[in-house]
């Protein structure tokens, strides 16, 4: 990862006798200081319940680009599934993937990609709300996503488009953000990863750009219409997969 996320608390807002927690996340690198703080005032623009807020942003006193987020008492999605005492149906699966492409849709609006969307960047809070954080901040231009060789790292491979790891210039676009929750919704109902389920498989179908056809989402498990949803928004051609994620929440909303 390029930063670490820390609980802190905020003094000033801090009322009498009860700290004001925040999570405060210090990026690695200080190249992409100016990147951070150009995506920490961008990203403070985003009113959305199922949006993580940035509260602040700024350099420390080392230099260290920061950002402070609104301190979301949840689990990663990753880890809150594997709480559950039954597997989670398709129609919650559905739910929390269209409050999540909600949520990234009023971010591409204030002009935010996230580029990382995966399980462990979604808070699932005691009232069973998804919450998407880590909003690509301390994400560099210089930073080469293919040098991530586990799914845990920035720009995880597992829910990587493919022009996001060829490093295209539709690598920045809010594409990237609709293939993952595709990937997401994907990996949701059947357990599996949409780039496959090693990292050697991942680099092979993003190298080859192969979008795997029906061997990659042909399950009896998934419903046909469903499965059509998820490829479109997994399409490798641009001109197939879906325009915004508004598009696809409405898809998945109507199924």
């Amino acid at each position: 990862s390029h930063g670490n996320m820390y609980e802190a608390v905020d003094r000033v807002f801090a009322e009498d006798g009860t700290p004001s927690l925040v999570a405060l996340k210090i990026a690695h690198d200080d190249e992409g200081g100016d990147r951070s703080m150009l995506e920490g005032a961008r990203a403070r623009r985003i009113r959305h319940k199922n949006v993580a807020r940035v509260h602040d942003c700024g350099l420390s006193d080392a230099n260290e680009s920061y950002v402070v987020y609104e301190f979301v008492d949840g689990l990663p999605l990753d880890a809150w599934i594997k709480n559950l005492s039954s597997p989670l149906s398709v129609k919650e699966a559905c739910q929390i993937v269209m409050k999540i492409a909600d949520g990234i849709q009023t971010a591409h609006n204030a002009g935010v990609i996230h580029r990382d969307i995966k399980p462990s960047n979604i808070l699932i809070t005691r009232d069973n709300e998804p919450i998407i954080t880590d909003f690509g901040i301390a994400h560099t231009a210089t930073s080469d996503p293919r040098l991530s060789s586990y799914y845990g790292t920035r720009g995880s491979l597992a829910f990587m488009a493919p022009e996001q790891y060829h490093g295209t210039n539709e690598g920045v676009m809010p594409s990237v953000d609709i293939y993952a929750l595709g990937g997401l919704l994907y990996w949701l109902v059947s357990g599996r990863f949409p780039n496959g389920e090693t990292v050697s498989d991942a680099l092979v179908r993003l190298d080859s750009r192969n979008e795997g056809g029906d061997e990659r989402f042909y399950s009896h498990q998934i419903h046909l219409r469903l499965r059509c949803i998820i490829e479109r928004a997994l399409s490798v051609d641009l001109s197939e997969r879906y325009s915004s994620a508004s598009v696809l929440a409405l898809d998945i909303e109507s199924f």
